[in-house]
């Protein structure tokens, strides 16, 4: 745990680390291994800057609540790894952890089944509670073939560096996802109570190695476009929970696989649809639409035996449907 000055300093300086309980190492010895942080001393505007060409993090610890904004930054030679399958942040409420060291390489080599999960604080006055994780770097972070997964309340927000090559996105226990650039993913999932804010930005999902993938039961909010491509089939919601839409205006555009709206999808007068290529839209009732195109060869908007597809000018140019086909489902 971080003894040091309570404004931070160097992450390689023995001095600013003591050891929890017992261990058959020295300080200097567990700086160059796989160990967990705790940083729970720091106070608002602590800067701990890493100096080591290899940082090896299997967890990290913000258990004060309201300690103001602690950055953890390094040098532009160094980076951190995370060397176990599983690495969990927790960070309490009125806590900001500013994110600016970088991960460029493929975790340890590994890349099976990684996780990254920003979570509540699991001890200390403010269990249960979540903070904030920007993942702001000031070279770069990719995610490579990992699932971040935001939970326990907390809020992760995206930074202009950050990148995620065939990653997920899996949200638990009311999260909050915010975007501050585009960002392209292979999958998200989306469950009951967590919200993702575009923020202005587009999410592309681009299918990666996985077949299938969900928006969940949650809430898109905010401006911004969401893309499909690859994949096989997804849904936004399901027959007994609706997803929530609230506050949010954009287009969501397919190039492949199905997308199923169930029969208690709210279409806001600002959701627009593209069908491309071979996706198909499954909409299991009546819809009322401002604005429906694309360019399908294949696919194409879909709706069950009589039922009616409205479309509106309401929110737009032109409410036209330039798809190539309407189908009944099967």
């Amino acid at each position: 745990e971080w003894v040091g000055d309570v404004k931070g300093g160097n992450w390689s300086e023995t001095a600013n680390w003591q050891i929890q309980g017992s261990s058959s190492y020295s300080v200097s010895e567990l700086l160059s291994k796989s160990t967990g942080y705790d940083l729970s001393a720091l106070t608002d505007g602590a800067v701990v800057t890493n100096d080591l060409a290899n940082l090896l993090i299997y967890s990290l610890h913000l258990y004060t609540p309201n300690a103001g904004t602690i950055t953890l930054t390094s040098t532009n030679k160094t980076e951190n790894v995370f060397p176990n399958e599983q690495v969990e942040f927790n960070i309490a409420d009125g806590t900001t952890l500013e994110w600016q060291l970088n991960h460029s390489n493929k975790w340890d080599g590994n890349v099976t089944k990684k996780k990254l999960i920003i979570m509540n604080a699991k001890e200390g006055p403010a269990k249960d509670t979540g903070g904030v994780f920007h993942m702001n770097p000031k070279i770069s972070y990719d995610t490579y073939q990992q699932d971040l997964q935001p939970c326990g309340k907390t809020t992760v927000i995206l930074g202009e560096k950050f990148s995620s090559s065939l990653s997920f996105i899996t949200m638990w226990n009311n999260a909050t996802l915010k975007l501050e650039k585009n960002v392209t993913v292979a999958g998200v999932q989306i469950n009951n109570g967590c919200k993702v804010d575009l923020n202005g930005f587009n999410l592309t999902i681009c299918g990666g190695e996985a077949g299938a993938t969900s928006l969940g039961v949650g809430q898109l909010t905010g401006k911004g476009n969401l893309f499909w491509y690859g994949g096989e089939e997804w849904s936004a919601g399901n027959d007994t929970t609706a997803f929530n839409l609230t506050g949010y205006e954009g287009l969501w555009t397919f190039y492949e696989g199905q997308m199923t709206l169930p029969a208690n999808f709210a279409y806001p007068s600002a959701l627009g649809f593209a069908v491309d290529g071979a996706a198909a839209l499954m909409m299991k009732s009546s819809a009322t639409l401002y604005n429906l195109t694309g360019k399908g060869t294949t696919g194409g908007p879909r709706l069950p035996d009589g039922s009616t597809l409205t479309l509106t000018a309401n929110g737009a140019a032109n409410g036209t449907f330039s798809g190539r086909r309407l189908a009944s489902a099967e």
